[in-house]
Formats: structure tokens, sequence, C-alpha cells
């Protein structure tokens, strides 16, 4: 048989293109795949803050239902007065994630031009307007604190259930936020947030 050579040009030019395809392939298969290290991170870190927020409330749930607060503070009662549990909700509400082990830190409004959202994320026309979050979060802040106020007078605890489902929904918020507003994983953020909307059913 006869073998024909091609010019050495083309050879290289074959080459480097099975060089590009390979190199597009490694990255289209990695740019795929999951990141197991990061997601047991996201898992493990609102699991954390889930713990301490929940022991935090058991213990308070404990100690008010000692002898000693009984007969020197709440004269023989069982229960925190609702307006001290609204107010605890509230904090949380607003600061839940100081005892996340992530950076939780909110988005810089100023860097924004007063946007609801960073200038570079597109984000549909009918968006509120920025000044318009604060009006929100603050309403949705006060009504969680006062419908915590009201499950605690049924349920004198603040470790029930209907509460602690609460607490596990801002644990994730939490975690969404750091995807979302320091790592910028939009990919992830976009999957996240089912699980944020979740949490609230």
């Amino acid at each position: 048989s006869t073998l024909h050579s091609s010019p050495s040009g083309d050879d290289d030019t074959a080459t480097d293109d099975d060089d590009s395809i390979a190199s597009s392939s490694t990255t289209d298969t990695a740019s795929s795949s999951v990141d197991v290290l990061d997601t047991g991170k996201y898992v493990v870190a609102t699991g954390v803050q889930f713990g301490v927020l929940a022991s935090v409330l058991k213990g308070i749930d404990k100690i008010v239902a000692g002898e000693f607060l009984q007969s020197k503070f709440l004269k023989s009662t069982t229960i925190l007065p609702p307006v001290l549990v609204g107010l605890l909700f509230i904090f949380l509400s607003l600061r839940s994630r100081v005892a996340s082990v992530l950076d939780n830190s909110r988005p810089n409004r100023d860097a924004m031009d007063g946007k609801a959202t960073p200038l570079d994320i597109k984000r549909p026309a009918w968006t509120p307007p920025g000044i318009a979050f604060p009006f929100i979060w603050l309403s949705i802040t006060a009504l969680r604190g006062i419908s915590s106020a009201m499950v605690y007078t049924q349920t004198r605890a603040l470790a029930c259930p209907a509460l602690l489902s609460m607490v596990l929904h801002l644990c994730i918020g939490d975690t969404w936020n750091t995807i979302t507003n320091i790592e910028k994983r939009l990919g992830v953020s976009t999957l996240g947030v089912l699980f944020v909307w979740s949490s609230v059913w």
C-alpha cells in the first residue's frame, strides 16, 4: 500500500485542533460535574447554624421552666412575655447569621447605586426598585415577630416545631446569601433558591 503524507503545517493544525477539542471536552465535563466538597460545606454550615440556634432556644426553654426564674422574675408562670419572644425572633430575622460559620454579608447597597441587585445581574423589568426592599423586609420581619409570639403563647416553648422550622428557613436563607452575594455562584443560587422557597412550607 502507499502512504500519502500531508504537509507538516497541516499536521500541526490537525494536532492543535485535536488538543482544542480535548480541552473543550475536559472543560465541559468539569463544569457539569458536582462540587461535592462545596455542596457538603453548604449542608454542614446550615446544619451547624441551625444546631446552634436550636440549642439556644432549647436552653432558654429549660431556664424559663426552672424554679429560679419562676419565683424571681415570672411570678410562677412558665412562659416568657410574648413581647420578648417577638423581639427575639425579630432579632433572629435580622441577624440569624451571627450563628453561621459562613460569610453571610449582605450586598453593599452603595456599590449598587441604590438598585435592588448588583449592577451586573439582569433582573426582570417588574423587579421592585431598590428603595422598596427595606420596607418589604421590615414588614416581613415584623410579621415574623408577631406570629412567633402568637405561636409561643399556644405552645409555651421556643423550641417547638413551628418556631424551629422558621429558624431552619432563616439558616437556609443565610447559606443561600453566601452562595449568591459572596461567592456569586449564580447557577447554584438558582437551584438553592428552591430550597429557600420549599423551607417556607
